[in-house]
């Protein structure tokens, strides 16, 4: 299997990774409520938390579900661009990729503080944010962490695709350049003597190879023959 189907196969587990829990949240050990990717993205989640007696705002909610959706989205583009035998299909890979993983980098980041400051009714008081998260308990599950790690590793993939590529293109313009001309001056050889038993070219009028000594047979000069 070469890189860029190891990607395809990558962007498709991600995708499979939304039918799992990606958070929890419990309180004093006992569970309240946990939510998969998918759940998440369609905004299931509100009506367990307002059952619960957290009311999550309207904009938070379009907020993540929004995140959510960028996210599966850049998996199932990346699943089905990776079939594209081009450059700009490993360009587009990369690029998706990189976004995704910006956004889950961020989402691990953020979603804790922005849940906190939720359920606290949106204040910004330090010191109340923090007695809330003492007893109220948000925690991300294996199948985000999984999804984070997935997308990192593709982003990874993507770019050692196109290193390859431009080194393939690079062998390419080497291997189609015309030949460089040779910057050794030419020598005529019909103005040399070669030596009979080592074969080197003494100049013309020696009567002994310069290298080995041995005696030379000056050819006869067809002007004075006629």
């Amino acid at each position: 299997m070469n890189k860029k189907s190891l990607v395809k196969l990558l962007f498709l587990v991600m995708i499979v990774m939304f039918l799992f829990p990606w958070v929890l949240v419990s309180c004093g050990g006992e569970k309240i409520m946990s939510a998969t990717g998918f759940q998440i993205e369609t905004g299931q989640y509100a009506t367990v938390m307002k059952t619960n007696g957290f009311a999550a705002s309207q904009n938070f909610q379009i907020i993540l579900r929004t995140i959510l959706f960028i996210v599966l989205f850049l998996s199932v583009i990346g699943f089905f661009v990776g079939f594209a035998p081009d450059e700009d299909g490993d360009m587009t890979l990369a690029f998706s990729s990189s976004f995704q993983s910006l956004i889950l980098v961020g989402l691990y980041i953020g979603a804790p503080i922005a849940f906190y400051n939720e359920i606290s009714q949106g204040s910004t008081s330090s010191s109340e944010i923090a007695a809330m998260s003492g007893f109220i308990h948000f925690e991300f599950q294996p199948a985000f962490y999984l999804t984070l790690l997935l997308s990192l590793g593709c982003t990874f993939l993507c770019f050692a695709v196109l290193r390859e590529q431009d080194a393939k293109d690079a062998a390419l313009l080497t291997t189609d350049a015309p030949p460089r001309p040779s910057l050794s001056p030419t020598v005529d050889s019909s103005s040399l003597l070669f030596c009979p038993s080592c074969g080197y070219g003494n100049p013309k009028g020696s009567k002994f190879c310069l290298k080995c000594g041995t005696a030379l047979t000056v050819p006869d000069d067809p002007a004075k023959k006629s």
